[in-house]
Protein backbone atom coordinates (compact mmCIF):
# COMPACT_ATOMS: atom_id res chain seq x y z
CA UNK A 1 0.00 0.00 0.00
CA UNK A 2 1.37 3.26 -0.96
CA UNK A 3 1.29 6.03 1.03
CA UNK A 4 -1.59 8.58 0.58
CA UNK A 5 -0.80 11.94 -0.83
CA UNK A 6 -1.69 15.16 0.95
CA UNK A 7 -2.56 16.71 -2.65
CA UNK A 8 -4.34 13.85 -3.17
CA UNK A 9 -7.40 12.41 -1.92
CA UNK A 10 -6.68 14.39 1.43
CA UNK A 11 -5.95 17.68 -0.30
CA UNK A 12 -8.39 19.36 2.11
CA UNK A 13 -5.73 18.89 4.93
CA UNK A 14 -2.96 21.32 3.41
CA UNK A 15 -5.50 23.38 1.36
CA UNK A 16 -7.40 24.88 4.09
CA UNK A 17 -3.96 25.64 5.99
CA UNK A 18 -0.54 25.51 6.22
CA UNK A 19 1.51 23.74 8.85
CA UNK A 20 1.86 26.42 10.92
CA UNK A 21 -1.81 27.24 11.44
CA UNK A 22 -2.79 23.26 11.40
CA UNK A 23 -0.40 23.09 14.85
CA UNK A 24 -2.48 26.05 16.10
CA UNK A 25 -5.59 23.70 15.65
CA UNK A 26 -3.89 20.29 17.63
CA UNK A 27 -4.34 20.28 21.02
CA UNK A 28 -3.01 18.03 23.26
CA UNK A 29 -5.86 17.24 25.94
CA UNK A 30 -6.44 13.69 24.63
CA UNK A 31 -6.19 10.51 26.37
CA UNK A 32 -2.36 9.29 27.08
CA UNK A 33 -1.95 6.97 25.05
CA UNK A 34 -2.37 9.32 22.01
CA UNK A 35 -0.03 12.38 23.43
CA UNK A 36 3.08 11.22 21.78
CA UNK A 37 1.86 10.42 18.46
CA UNK A 38 0.10 14.09 18.59
CA UNK A 39 3.57 15.48 18.80
CA UNK A 40 4.81 13.51 16.14
CA UNK A 41 1.71 15.03 14.00
CA UNK A 42 1.91 18.13 14.85
CA UNK A 43 5.52 18.18 13.95
CA UNK A 44 5.62 16.46 10.56
CA UNK A 45 2.11 18.76 9.43
CA UNK A 46 4.45 21.43 10.25
CA UNK A 47 7.31 19.92 7.57
CA UNK A 48 4.49 19.40 5.17
CA UNK A 49 3.37 23.01 5.75
CA UNK A 50 6.80 24.40 5.58
CA UNK A 51 6.79 22.35 1.81
CA UNK A 52 4.24 22.81 0.40
CA UNK A 53 4.88 26.21 -1.20
CA UNK A 54 7.74 24.45 -2.75
CA UNK A 55 5.34 21.54 -3.94
CA UNK A 56 2.74 24.66 -5.43
CA UNK A 57 6.00 25.83 -7.69
CA UNK A 58 8.18 23.07 -8.42
CA UNK A 59 7.59 19.75 -9.84
CA UNK A 60 10.15 17.52 -7.83
CA UNK A 61 9.42 17.80 -4.27
CA UNK A 62 11.44 15.45 -2.19
CA UNK A 63 11.30 17.38 1.10
CA UNK A 64 7.08 17.79 0.53
CA UNK A 65 7.62 13.67 0.16
CA UNK A 66 9.18 13.03 2.97
CA UNK A 67 6.80 15.30 5.14
CA UNK A 68 4.09 12.93 3.93
CA UNK A 69 5.67 9.86 4.79
CA UNK A 70 7.12 11.81 8.20
CA UNK A 71 3.16 12.49 8.60
CA UNK A 72 2.28 8.81 7.94
CA UNK A 73 4.18 7.47 10.35
CA UNK A 74 3.08 10.27 13.00
CA UNK A 75 -0.22 8.73 12.47
CA UNK A 76 0.35 4.56 12.28
CA UNK A 77 1.17 5.58 16.52
CA UNK A 78 -2.62 6.24 17.17
CA UNK A 79 -4.48 3.17 18.78
CA UNK A 80 -6.09 0.81 15.92
CA UNK A 81 -9.19 -0.79 17.37
CA UNK A 82 -10.68 -4.06 15.51
CA UNK A 83 -14.69 -4.49 14.87
CA UNK A 84 -14.83 -8.24 14.03
CA UNK A 85 -18.02 -7.26 11.53
CA UNK A 86 -16.84 -8.49 8.34
CA UNK A 87 -15.92 -12.00 6.88
CA UNK A 88 -13.74 -13.69 4.55
CA UNK A 89 -14.85 -16.53 1.90
CA UNK A 90 -14.32 -18.94 4.49
CA UNK A 91 -16.82 -17.33 6.69
CA UNK A 92 -14.43 -16.10 9.96
CA UNK A 93 -14.71 -12.55 11.41
CA UNK A 94 -12.26 -10.91 10.17
CA UNK A 95 -11.40 -7.68 12.67
CA UNK A 96 -12.16 -4.71 10.35
CA UNK A 97 -9.32 -1.87 11.28
CA UNK A 98 -10.86 1.67 12.15
CA UNK A 99 -8.58 4.48 13.78
CA UNK A 100 -9.40 5.88 16.99
CA UNK A 101 -9.40 9.50 16.97
CA UNK A 102 -8.34 11.52 19.98
CA UNK A 103 -10.29 14.36 20.65
CA UNK A 104 -7.36 16.95 20.26
CA UNK A 105 -7.07 16.45 16.21
CA UNK A 106 -8.79 19.04 14.04
CA UNK A 107 -12.04 17.43 11.55
CA UNK A 108 -10.06 17.50 8.60
CA UNK A 109 -7.32 15.72 10.09
CA UNK A 110 -9.78 13.00 11.57
CA UNK A 111 -11.75 12.78 8.52
CA UNK A 112 -8.36 11.97 6.69
CA UNK A 113 -7.24 9.53 9.49
CA UNK A 114 -10.65 7.30 8.80
CA UNK A 115 -10.15 7.38 5.15
CA UNK A 116 -7.13 5.81 5.17
CA UNK A 117 -7.68 3.24 7.73
CA UNK A 118 -10.91 1.92 6.16
CA UNK A 119 -8.73 0.74 2.98
CA UNK A 120 -7.90 -2.99 2.51
CA UNK A 121 -4.52 -3.10 4.05
CA UNK A 122 -3.38 -1.53 6.94
CA UNK A 123 -0.09 0.26 7.34
CA UNK A 124 2.40 -0.91 9.66
CA UNK A 125 5.02 1.34 11.88
CA UNK A 126 6.83 2.76 10.68
CA UNK A 127 6.79 3.03 6.71
CA UNK A 128 6.64 -0.61 6.99
CA UNK A 129 5.52 -1.29 3.27
CA UNK A 130 6.93 1.98 1.67
CA UNK A 131 9.90 2.32 -0.58
CA UNK A 132 12.16 5.15 0.45
CA UNK A 133 11.92 6.93 -3.16
CA UNK A 134 9.81 4.61 -5.47
CA UNK A 135 10.19 5.73 -8.84
CA UNK A 136 9.20 3.73 -11.52
CA UNK A 137 11.88 2.79 -14.38
CA UNK A 138 11.34 4.74 -17.32
CA UNK A 139 12.13 4.03 -20.17
CA UNK A 140 13.64 7.52 -21.54
CA UNK A 141 16.03 7.57 -18.79
CA UNK A 142 17.40 3.95 -20.17
CA UNK A 143 17.93 5.03 -23.91
CA UNK A 144 21.79 5.97 -25.24
CA UNK A 145 23.04 8.10 -27.42
CA UNK A 146 25.41 7.92 -30.09
CA UNK A 147 27.99 8.37 -27.40
CA UNK A 148 26.42 5.10 -25.64
CA UNK A 149 25.62 7.25 -22.63
CA UNK A 150 21.62 7.63 -21.17
CA UNK A 151 20.07 10.10 -22.76
CA UNK A 152 18.83 11.22 -18.91
CA UNK A 153 21.64 12.90 -18.98
CA UNK A 154 20.81 15.63 -20.76
CA UNK A 155 17.87 16.89 -19.46
CA UNK A 156 18.18 20.59 -17.95
CA UNK A 157 17.00 19.09 -14.23
CA UNK A 158 19.46 16.47 -14.45
CA UNK A 159 22.84 18.53 -15.02
CA UNK A 160 22.09 21.35 -12.63
CA UNK A 161 21.61 18.23 -9.87
CA UNK A 162 25.07 16.56 -10.95
CA UNK A 163 26.63 20.09 -10.89
CA UNK A 164 26.09 19.70 -7.15
CA UNK A 165 27.53 16.28 -7.08
CA UNK A 166 30.59 17.90 -5.42
CA UNK A 167 28.70 19.68 -2.68
CA UNK A 168 28.30 17.61 0.56
CA UNK A 169 25.82 20.34 1.95
CA UNK A 170 23.01 20.19 -1.01
CA UNK A 171 23.31 17.55 -3.55
CA UNK A 172 20.45 15.61 -2.69
CA UNK A 173 20.44 11.66 -3.98
CA UNK A 174 16.56 11.75 -3.50
CA UNK A 175 16.01 14.25 -6.06
CA UNK A 176 18.25 12.87 -8.45
CA UNK A 177 16.71 9.50 -7.99
CA UNK A 178 13.72 10.71 -8.96
CA UNK A 179 14.39 13.58 -11.99
CA UNK A 180 16.34 10.26 -13.20
CA UNK A 181 13.40 8.22 -13.71
CA UNK A 182 14.91 6.01 -11.21
CA UNK A 183 18.59 5.77 -12.44
CA UNK A 184 20.54 7.83 -10.03
CA UNK A 185 23.11 4.96 -9.93
CA UNK A 186 23.83 4.70 -13.78
CA UNK A 187 23.63 8.69 -13.65
CA UNK A 188 26.52 9.55 -11.19
CA UNK A 189 28.51 6.53 -12.13
CA UNK A 190 28.67 7.96 -15.62
CA UNK A 191 29.45 11.65 -14.40
CA UNK A 192 32.24 10.52 -11.55
CA UNK A 193 33.91 8.70 -14.39
CA UNK A 194 33.70 11.85 -16.92
CA UNK A 195 35.09 14.29 -13.78
CA UNK A 196 37.58 12.27 -13.15
CA UNK A 197 38.81 11.60 -16.98
CA UNK A 198 38.60 7.85 -16.60
CA UNK A 199 36.75 7.04 -19.74
CA UNK A 200 39.66 8.63 -21.40
CA UNK A 201 42.76 7.47 -19.48
CA UNK A 202 41.39 4.15 -19.15
CA UNK A 203 39.91 3.87 -22.47
CA UNK A 204 36.56 2.66 -21.53
CA UNK A 205 33.70 1.84 -23.68
CA UNK A 206 30.88 4.25 -22.71
CA UNK A 207 28.49 1.61 -24.32
CA UNK A 208 29.32 -1.33 -22.27
CA UNK A 209 29.84 1.21 -19.34
CA UNK A 210 26.39 2.20 -19.26
CA UNK A 211 25.09 -1.57 -20.15
CA UNK A 212 27.45 -2.79 -17.19
CA UNK A 213 25.94 0.03 -14.60
CA UNK A 214 21.74 -0.18 -15.56
CA UNK A 215 22.42 -4.11 -14.92
CA UNK A 216 23.58 -3.70 -11.20
CA UNK A 217 21.04 -1.17 -10.85
CA UNK A 218 18.20 -3.37 -11.79
CA UNK A 219 19.94 -5.74 -9.35
CA UNK A 220 19.46 -4.32 -6.15
CA UNK A 221 16.28 -4.42 -4.86
CA UNK A 222 13.11 -2.56 -3.59
CA UNK A 223 14.10 -2.71 0.47
CA UNK A 224 13.75 0.47 2.03
CA UNK A 225 17.65 1.14 2.75
CA UNK A 226 20.04 -1.37 1.14
CA UNK A 227 18.38 -0.17 -2.39
CA UNK A 228 19.86 1.28 -5.56
CA UNK A 229 19.04 4.86 -3.03
CA UNK A 230 21.86 4.06 -0.68
CA UNK A 231 23.91 2.85 -3.56
CA UNK A 232 24.36 5.91 -5.26
CA UNK A 233 24.36 7.96 -2.01
CA UNK A 234 27.23 5.88 -1.43
CA UNK A 235 29.02 6.74 -4.86
CA UNK A 236 28.26 10.43 -4.81
CA UNK A 237 30.44 10.60 -1.30
CA UNK A 238 33.42 8.57 -2.22
CA UNK A 239 33.13 10.46 -5.46
CA UNK A 240 33.29 13.83 -3.33
CA UNK A 241 36.80 11.79 -1.22
CA UNK A 242 38.56 11.20 -4.41
CA UNK A 243 37.72 15.10 -5.34
CA UNK A 244 39.41 16.41 -2.16
CA UNK A 245 42.61 17.71 -2.47
CA UNK A 246 44.56 15.26 -0.06
CA UNK A 247 43.45 12.33 -2.18
CA UNK A 248 42.45 13.23 -5.51
CA UNK A 249 46.64 12.98 -6.48
CA UNK A 250 47.19 9.61 -4.31
CA UNK A 251 45.54 7.42 -6.50
CA UNK A 252 46.04 6.41 -10.13
CA UNK A 253 43.27 6.53 -12.72
CA UNK A 254 42.29 2.50 -12.13
CA UNK A 255 42.67 3.01 -8.27
CA UNK A 256 40.10 5.42 -8.84
CA UNK A 257 37.71 3.34 -11.38
CA UNK A 258 38.16 0.83 -8.83
CA UNK A 259 37.16 3.06 -6.01
CA UNK A 260 33.91 4.07 -7.60
CA UNK A 261 33.20 0.48 -8.86
CA UNK A 262 33.18 -1.25 -5.49
CA UNK A 263 31.20 2.01 -3.10
CA UNK A 264 28.11 1.60 -6.41
CA UNK A 265 28.00 -1.85 -6.43
CA UNK A 266 28.51 -3.00 -2.63
CA UNK A 267 25.42 -3.62 -1.68
CA UNK A 268 23.71 -5.16 -4.99
CA UNK A 269 21.33 -7.76 -4.66
CA UNK A 270 20.82 -7.17 -0.65
CA UNK A 271 18.21 -8.88 0.64
CA UNK A 272 17.19 -6.81 3.54
CA UNK A 273 18.33 -8.66 6.56
CA UNK A 274 21.82 -9.05 7.41
CA UNK A 275 24.08 -11.25 8.00
CA UNK A 276 23.55 -13.35 11.06
CA UNK A 277 19.78 -13.59 10.17
CA UNK A 278 20.78 -15.48 6.93
CA UNK A 279 23.20 -17.82 9.18
CA UNK A 280 20.78 -18.31 11.76
CA UNK A 281 18.07 -18.96 9.23
CA UNK A 282 20.71 -21.43 7.25
CA UNK A 283 19.98 -19.50 4.05
CA UNK A 284 22.05 -20.76 0.94
CA UNK A 285 24.26 -17.72 0.82
CA UNK A 286 25.86 -18.67 4.56
CA UNK A 287 26.61 -22.27 3.18
CA UNK A 288 28.51 -20.94 0.29
CA UNK A 289 30.31 -18.27 2.56
CA UNK A 290 30.86 -20.55 5.07
CA UNK A 291 29.13 -17.91 7.15
CA UNK A 292 31.88 -15.56 7.03
CA UNK A 293 31.37 -11.87 5.71
CA UNK A 294 28.06 -13.34 3.52
CA UNK A 295 26.45 -10.18 2.35
CA UNK A 296 29.54 -8.62 1.52
CA UNK A 297 31.43 -11.91 -0.32
CA UNK A 298 28.18 -11.69 -2.26
CA UNK A 299 27.50 -8.51 -3.46
CA UNK A 300 31.22 -8.66 -4.52
CA UNK A 301 30.57 -11.84 -6.39
CA UNK A 302 27.97 -10.99 -8.11
CA UNK A 303 28.95 -7.81 -9.34
CA UNK A 304 32.20 -8.96 -10.87
CA UNK A 305 30.44 -11.58 -12.38
CA UNK A 306 28.31 -9.08 -14.17
CA UNK A 307 31.27 -7.12 -15.66
CA UNK A 308 33.19 -10.34 -16.78
CA UNK A 309 29.88 -12.50 -18.04
CA UNK A 310 29.39 -10.42 -21.16
CA UNK A 311 31.12 -8.76 -23.75
CA UNK A 312 28.72 -5.89 -23.73
CA UNK A 313 29.11 -5.26 -19.38
CA UNK A 314 32.91 -5.59 -19.84
CA UNK A 315 33.91 -2.14 -19.87
CA UNK A 316 37.50 -3.30 -18.64
CA UNK A 317 37.76 -5.84 -21.22
CA UNK A 318 40.88 -4.25 -22.59
CA UNK A 319 43.18 -4.16 -19.32
CA UNK A 320 46.29 -6.29 -19.09
CA UNK A 321 45.99 -9.35 -16.72
CA UNK A 322 48.07 -7.87 -14.02
CA UNK A 323 45.90 -4.51 -14.22
CA UNK A 324 42.64 -6.73 -14.19
CA UNK A 325 43.79 -8.29 -11.45
CA UNK A 326 44.88 -5.89 -9.27
CA UNK A 327 41.71 -4.11 -9.78
CA UNK A 328 39.77 -7.24 -9.18
CA UNK A 329 41.62 -7.71 -5.73
CA UNK A 330 41.33 -4.16 -4.33
CA UNK A 331 37.69 -4.52 -5.26
CA UNK A 332 37.10 -6.94 -3.54
CA UNK A 333 38.74 -5.78 -0.39
CA UNK A 334 37.30 -3.02 -0.35
CA UNK A 335 33.38 -4.00 -0.50
CA UNK A 336 34.74 -7.12 2.11
CA UNK A 337 35.73 -4.11 4.48
CA UNK A 338 32.10 -3.06 4.22
CA UNK A 339 31.51 -5.66 7.02
CA UNK A 340 30.33 -3.79 9.67
CA UNK A 341 32.18 -6.89 11.88
CA UNK A 342 35.50 -5.80 11.27
CA UNK A 343 34.86 -2.15 11.99
CA UNK A 344 37.14 -1.92 14.92
CA UNK A 345 40.34 -3.79 13.36
CA UNK A 346 39.78 -1.44 10.23
CA UNK A 347 40.08 1.04 11.86
CA UNK A 348 42.35 0.60 14.51
CA UNK A 349 44.99 -0.65 11.30
CA UNK A 350 44.34 2.91 9.89
CA UNK A 351 44.77 4.56 12.48
CA UNK A 352 48.24 2.47 13.10
CA UNK A 353 49.02 3.47 9.26
CA UNK A 354 47.88 7.21 9.15
CA UNK A 355 47.09 8.73 12.58
CA UNK A 356 49.45 11.26 12.46
CA UNK A 357 49.14 12.28 9.38
CA UNK A 358 50.50 13.70 6.46
CA UNK A 359 48.66 10.98 4.57
CA UNK A 360 51.76 9.01 2.83
CA UNK A 361 51.41 5.82 0.64
CA UNK A 362 54.13 4.02 0.99
CA UNK A 363 53.05 0.30 0.00
CA UNK A 364 50.25 -1.20 -1.46
CA UNK A 365 48.75 -2.80 1.63
CA UNK A 366 48.82 1.20 2.70
CA UNK A 367 46.86 1.83 -0.87
CA UNK A 368 44.69 -0.90 -0.44
CA UNK A 369 43.39 -0.01 3.18
CA UNK A 370 43.20 3.58 2.24
CA UNK A 371 40.72 3.06 -0.55
CA UNK A 372 39.26 0.10 1.93
CA UNK A 373 38.31 2.57 4.45
CA UNK A 374 37.32 5.19 2.16
CA UNK A 375 34.55 3.26 0.86
CA UNK A 376 33.68 2.20 4.21
CA UNK A 377 33.02 5.73 5.20
CA UNK A 378 31.43 6.82 2.48
CA UNK A 379 29.17 3.65 3.34
CA UNK A 380 28.62 4.75 6.77
CA UNK A 381 28.59 8.44 5.37
CA UNK A 382 24.95 9.70 5.28
CA UNK A 383 25.34 10.04 9.51
CA UNK A 384 27.28 12.91 8.39
CA UNK A 385 25.25 14.79 5.66
CA UNK A 386 22.95 17.80 6.75
CA UNK A 387 20.13 16.39 9.02
CA UNK A 388 17.58 16.66 6.65
CA UNK A 389 18.95 13.94 4.65
CA UNK A 390 20.86 12.44 7.36
CA UNK A 391 17.31 11.90 8.98
CA UNK A 392 15.68 10.00 5.75
CA UNK A 393 18.42 7.66 5.88
CA UNK A 394 17.76 7.19 9.52
CA UNK A 395 13.84 6.50 8.89
CA UNK A 396 15.01 4.14 6.25
CA UNK A 397 17.51 2.07 7.96
CA UNK A 398 15.22 1.54 11.09
CA UNK A 399 12.32 0.54 8.53
CA UNK A 400 14.54 -2.57 7.64
CA UNK A 401 15.59 -3.15 10.96
CA UNK A 402 12.16 -3.55 12.02
CA UNK A 403 10.97 -5.53 8.88
CA UNK A 404 13.79 -8.01 9.98
CA UNK A 405 12.10 -7.82 13.44
CA UNK A 406 9.24 -9.03 12.22
CA UNK A 407 10.51 -11.88 10.41
CA UNK A 408 12.40 -13.35 13.19
CA UNK A 409 9.07 -13.30 15.42
CA UNK A 410 7.44 -15.02 12.65
CA UNK A 411 10.29 -17.87 12.66
CA UNK A 412 10.16 -18.10 15.96
CA UNK A 413 13.61 -16.79 16.67
CA UNK A 414 15.12 -14.31 19.26
CA UNK A 415 14.05 -10.90 17.99
CA UNK A 416 17.47 -8.87 17.95
CA UNK A 417 17.14 -5.43 20.46
CA UNK A 418 17.68 -3.10 17.44
CA UNK A 419 14.93 -4.79 15.24
CA UNK A 420 12.13 -4.61 18.14
CA UNK A 421 10.00 -2.52 16.48
CA UNK A 422 7.88 -2.79 20.13
CA UNK A 423 11.02 -1.53 22.24
CA UNK A 424 13.63 -0.01 20.84
CA UNK A 425 13.98 3.62 20.81
CA UNK A 426 14.98 4.73 16.96
CA UNK A 427 16.44 8.23 18.36
CA UNK A 428 18.46 6.27 20.79
CA UNK A 429 19.94 4.08 18.28
CA UNK A 430 21.10 6.92 16.19
CA UNK A 431 22.55 8.31 18.95
CA UNK A 432 24.33 5.55 20.44
CA UNK A 433 25.35 4.94 16.54
CA UNK A 434 27.07 8.41 15.95
CA UNK A 435 28.53 8.55 19.48
CA UNK A 436 30.30 5.09 19.55
CA UNK A 437 30.96 4.61 15.83
CA UNK A 438 30.78 7.41 13.47
CA UNK A 439 32.61 9.75 15.47
CA UNK A 440 35.72 7.68 16.43
CA UNK A 441 36.06 6.53 13.02
CA UNK A 442 35.75 10.55 11.45
CA UNK A 443 38.14 11.62 14.31
CA UNK A 444 40.97 8.86 13.01
CA UNK A 445 39.73 9.42 9.02
CA UNK A 446 40.21 12.90 9.05
CA UNK A 447 43.11 13.01 11.04
CA UNK A 448 44.57 12.16 8.09
CA UNK A 449 41.97 13.48 5.40
CA UNK A 450 41.56 16.67 6.58
CA UNK A 451 38.37 17.57 4.53
CA UNK A 452 36.35 15.10 6.22
CA UNK A 453 36.38 17.60 9.47
CA UNK A 454 33.11 18.72 7.60
CA UNK A 455 31.00 15.04 8.18
CA UNK A 456 32.50 14.78 11.79
CA UNK A 457 30.84 18.36 12.52
CA UNK A 458 27.48 17.10 10.72
CA UNK A 459 27.57 14.04 12.32
CA UNK A 460 27.72 15.21 15.81
CA UNK A 461 25.07 18.43 14.86
CA UNK A 462 23.12 15.23 14.09
CA UNK A 463 23.40 13.66 17.28
CA UNK A 464 22.08 16.90 18.94
CA UNK A 465 19.37 16.74 16.50
CA UNK A 466 17.99 13.08 17.22
CA UNK A 467 18.62 14.13 20.97
CA UNK A 468 16.24 17.08 20.42
CA UNK A 469 13.77 14.93 18.88
CA UNK A 470 13.67 12.38 21.43
CA UNK A 471 13.24 15.11 24.20
CA UNK A 472 10.29 16.70 22.32
CA UNK A 473 9.21 12.81 22.56
CA UNK A 474 9.71 12.63 26.06
CA UNK A 475 8.35 16.13 27.13
CA UNK A 476 4.85 15.01 24.97
CA UNK A 477 4.75 12.23 27.05
CA UNK A 478 4.53 14.16 30.26
CA UNK A 479 1.61 16.24 29.23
Amino acid sequence: MSVPALNGNSKHVVAKSDGSNLRKKLFLNCDPHSQLAIAEIRDALDAVGASTNTAKTSPVTPDYDFAELRLKRAIDMLVISGESNSQDKSGKNVPKKSIHVPSGLIEEVSEWLSDIYSAKTPYRYPYATVHPVHVPKNEFATELNSFGELTVLEKADVKAELERLFDWDNFNVFHLQKITGGHALSTIAIHAFNHFNLFRNLKIDRRKFSNFWRKIESGYKDVPYHNSVHASDVLQELAWFLNTPTIKKQLTPLEKCACLFAAGVHDHDHPGVNNDFLIKTNHELAFRYNDKSVLENHHASSSLQILFSSEETNFLSHLDPEGMNYFRKIVIDMILGTDMAIHFKLQADFKSSFGNGPLELKSLPERSLLMTMLVHTADLGNCGKPFRLAEKWGERVITEFFLQGDKEENLGLPVTPMNNRATCCFEQCQMGFITHIIVPMLEIVSAAIPELKKNLEFAKENNEAWKSRLQRISESEKV
